[in-house]
């Protein structure tokens, strides 16, 4: 399926709004803007070149199937049938091992208009996104191939950032704060 002049355009544009990061280019951004101070260890990222890996992959599978669209009321069973056998066999779609997949928030509204949160990789093919598909050939058509072959992923600035904020977020858990609740002359005192 050929792409208009239109929709080219438009997906050059966003191609060249956004900064992009192979995986090693990203890994080593990650590695690079953290606080070594805040680590008695001496190793503040502890996670490792294929947990990385694997928490890419399963936002990229979880995006796919819309699993962060997915209600609270809707049961699993009726969630495979709604999204993920459409246009796959049950065997195709699910082998014999079970994937939990984790869809993080992304942070968008923080950038400019087409700066957007896109990973692109070897899945998009698998997965038939023809969109994601198109918007590689192109980028590697205006820019080349990073590296010899095609990358495993590539990335924008802000789906790195997101994915560096999950990345925090796994490794320094918060903890949960209670607040004992107060009486309301305590709490309109600060009101008044």
């Amino acid at each position: 399926m050929s792409l208009s002049d239109k929709e080219r355009k438009h997906i050059e544009e966003i191609i060249k709004a956004n900064e992009w990061f192979t995986y090693e280019e990203a890994e080593s951004q990650i590695r690079k803007y953290w606080n070594s101070d805040n680590n008695k260890k001496g190793n503040y990222l502890s996670i490792q070149r294929r947990q990385l890996q694997k928490i890419i992959r399963s936002d990229i599978k979880g995006t796919y199937l819309k699993i962060n669209e997915r209600k609270p009321s809707t049961t699993d069973e009726e969630w495979l049938e709604q999204t993920a056998y459409k246009g796959w066999s049950k065997n195709h779609f699910l082998p014999n091992k079970i994937e939990k997949l984790h869809v993080f928030p992304k942070y968008d509204y923080l950038f400019k208009e087409n700066e957007q949160s896109i990973v692109l990789s070897a899945l998009d093919d698998k997965f038939y996104d023809r969109k994601k598909s198109n918007m590689r050939d192109i980028y590697e058509k205006m820019y080349g191939t990073p590296g010899k072959g095609k990358t495993k992923y590539l990335m924008t600035k802000p789906y790195l950032f997101a994915l560096k904020l999950e990345i925090e977020r796994r490794e320094y858990p918060t903890k949960t704060l209670y607040c004992q609740p107060d009486s309301p002359k305590y709490i309109l005192q600060y009101f008044g």
